[in-house]
């Protein structure tokens, strides 16, 4: 079976959407910037999608 995720916007100013098509669920979900720093991180039991307000992260990101 083939998986598929998908992120956007991109660029994105308010929300990010991220939309999972895979048999299993995700458990957990890490978000690093260009330094590799983690900017975001939730342990989550994503079976479809999620909706993330980055309109605090910085720009570039």
């Amino acid at each position: 079976a083939q998986k598929y995720l998908t992120i956007f916007p991109n660029p994105a100013q308010n929300n990010l959407q991220i939309e999972w098509s895979g048999e299993k669920e995700i458990e957990q979900i890490e978000i690093y910037n260009a330094s590799g720093k983690t900017i975001w991180q939730e342990n989550t039991r994503l079976n479809k999608s999620l909706k993330l307000n980055v309109s605090q992260w910085a720009t570039g990101v």
